[in-house]
């Protein structure tokens, strides 16, 4: 998408970009419009309460730039896995 703005990229979520702008100023709409976008549309989050939990919850999870997408899986004992995840 290089020479893009988030003006010139599609929004199949309607207010999607106005509520990552105002929820979450530093995430780069040009990464993750599109693939936001898709996924919302795919899962049916498309109402404003969905849209504000849904983003919400990627905050949480991946930090207030969305730079956080990996999860650490390092675990120092086998009985610390089990205690983490019993089934």
């Amino acid at each position: 998408m290089t020479g893009q703005t988030t003006m010139d990229l599609p929004e199949a979520v309607p207010g999607l970009a106005n509520a990552l702008r105002l929820a979450a100023p530093k995430v780069d709409q040009s990464i993750w419009l599109v693939p936001l976008s898709q996924a919302m549309l795919s899962a049916k989050i498309n109402t404003k309460f969905r849209i504000s939990a849904f983003l919400g919850q990627c905050l949480v999870e991946a930090g207030p730039d969305f730079g956080e997408t990996s999860e650490n899986l390092f675990y120092t004992t086998a009985s610390r896995v089990a205690s983490i995840w019993p089934s």
